[in-house]
């Protein structure tokens, strides 16, 4: 059965607060978190949190809507067969039919063919499938079309601004996708791994846990002999000689087969802007709008409009030697679902060594160790706001003293116990300040850490809380999530999964079942 790209929308409801009726945990040690001075009879009981949050809840979900999206979805299951099962050489050998100048793109369609065809096996390395060479993409630009009766792609005409491609959805329906990039162009691969697939050769790597040296050893490599008995023993759920696992001689092995491969030059040039456009019978479905503005010893600046039918994505992130910036905003048929923005003041991270040129795994693991050692992350506001602020979390983290205390609890050389669990919950409390509000600002709740754990086993973890600062009592997550509290809107969330899981019966996806 042919592969299928599935459009979904993935309905992420970050209800972070809120407390079920089940049996609460008092902290006296968290009664001093500050408060506001506006008055605590505007404050909500964690019961009335649950309340409010089961309300915004399915605000959010109502937002989505099935048929909304229906057309893009049916037409982007239908385009994909189109792009994935065409005969893309036909695109080759239309180059022979008045199309002169076209010779010299050939192998810019043959790798647009292999990159059609193993769209769908990611991760993987791209240059698995394009050659080293100068890539720009004005190489790819060019009209398409696609020929029903033949089920091929053939080149039409030369375009110098974009990549076109025409063809008709199911209905007879015209369909045309314009894909543009222009501005200046960033080179940013230096070398890269070329596989030698066409060798009879084979390199053979084992991971394992070494009894002797008290340490997991990773990339051993292994003789073809060897590598034939771990083969012999690999475990029943394993089918590929690729990867497997299987044990031998008292050792369990994981097991992996990989190519001879060369670094070879190659140049991307990516383009500082970037734009897709679907059209289907003249109506707009899909509008991508990208920027970039890349000097990595300097500064790092993307923004990006992204929109699907009538769910519009927007975002803008701004790294500088000394600060950082970031916005994200989600709105679906014009109501703003979510919105999140960061501002960083103080972070180094372009600042270190800036010239390292990262040309092998060496240069990477140098430019680690020194990233490790003078990181600095400054300090950081955070605003997550819902439904146009009817919640919102607000704070700060103060990272260059909560990285100082982390590295501290590491230098000990101990984790999981209690003593350290309580000096990464005090880290966290004292240095990362987030507190909740429902449209107004007045103080709710506050996201804390607590230690969990017994002393029979000396075995201690760090989760996340709540702080309900009007009843003056922390509820761990656990105890908050709950279906007594949230069912109705776990029970909504399942429906509208389901909802768009009807439209790919044909798959023969189960509905989910939370």
């Amino acid at each position: 059965m042919r592969k299928h790209l599935l459009f979904a929308l993935v309905v992420l409801v970050a209800t972070m607060l809120g407390v079920s009726s089940c049996k609460k945990k008092d902290n006296s040690k968290n009664t001093d978190l500050p408060t506001t001075s506006q008055g605590a009879q505007d404050r909500l009981t964690g019961d009335e949190q649950v309340k409010k949050l089961n309300q915004l809840g399915e605000q959010m979900l109502g937002c989505f809507k099935t048929q909304e999206q229906k057309d893009l979805i049916v037409l982007t299951d239908y385009l994909v067969s189109i792009f994935e099962d065409a005969n893309w050489s036909a695109v080759l050998d239309s180059a022979g039919s008045g199309h002169a100048s076209y010779q010299g793109k050939k192998e810019q369609m043959a790798a647009l063919r292999r990159l059609a065809v193993n769209a769908y096996y990611a991760p993987m390395d791209f240059m698995d499938i394009v050659k080293p060479d100068n890539w720009y993409a004005k190489d790819f630009f060019g009209e398409y079309e696609f020929v029903d009766s033949s089920k091929k792609w053939r080149f039409t005409a030369e375009n110098a601004n974009a990549a076109v491609f025409r063809c008709q959805d199911g209905k007879g329906d015209n369909v045309v996708i314009t894909f543009k990039a222009g501005g200046d162009a960033y080179s940013v691969i230096d070398t890269v791994k070329v596989y030698d697939y066409n060798t009879t050769k084979r390199i053979y790597t084992v991971d394992y846990w070494d009894e002797k040296s008290g340490r997991f050893i990773e990339g051993e490599e292994i003789s073809t002999s060897y590598y034939q008995q771990l083969l012999d023993n690999r475990d029943d759920n394993f089918e590929s000689d690729d990867y497997f696992t299987a044990t031998f001689g008292g050792t369990h092995y994981y097991v992996h087969v990989s190519y001879p491969y060369t670094m070879q030059p190659v140049v991307m040039h990516l383009p500082s802007s970037f734009e897709a456009v679907l059209t289907d019978n003249n109506v707009e479905l899909i509008n991508v709008a990208l920027t970039f503005d890349i000097n990595r010893k300097d500064h790092f600046k993307v923004a990006g409009n992204v929109r699907l039918a009538n769910v519009v994505q927007k975002y803008d992130m701004n790294i500088t030697r000394n600060a950082a910036r970031g916005n994200y905003e989600l709105t679906v048929g014009g109501k703003q679902i979510c919105k999140l923005a960061l501002d960083n003041t103080g972070v180094n991270a372009l600042a270190i060594d800036p010239n390292n040129n990262l040309r092998s795994e060496e240069d990477l693991e140098k430019y680690m160790d020194k990233f490790k050692d003078e990181f600095k992350p400054g300090k950081t506001n955070v605003l997550l706001s819902l439904l146009g602020g009817e919640m919102s979390l607000k704070g700060e983290v103060l990272g260059d003293a909560y990285y100082a205390g982390m590295k501290k609890i590491q230098d000990r050389g101990r984790s999981g116990d209690r003593e350290s669990a309580e000096m990464e919950v005090e880290n966290w409390n004292e240095n990362v300040l987030m507190f909740v509000y429902y449209g107004s600002d007045i103080k709710q709740a506050q996201i804390v850490m607590t230690a969990d754990g017994n002393d029979t086993d000396g075995s201690y973890s760090v989760v996340p809380a709540i702080y309900f600062i009007e009843d003056k009592v922390t509820m761990q997550f656990d105890q908050y999530f709950t279906r007594r509290s949230y069912g109705d809107l776990l029970d909504a969330t399942e429906s509208l999964i389901n909802a768009y899981i009807e439209f790919f019966k044909e798959l023969k996806i189960e509905p989910v079942d939370l």
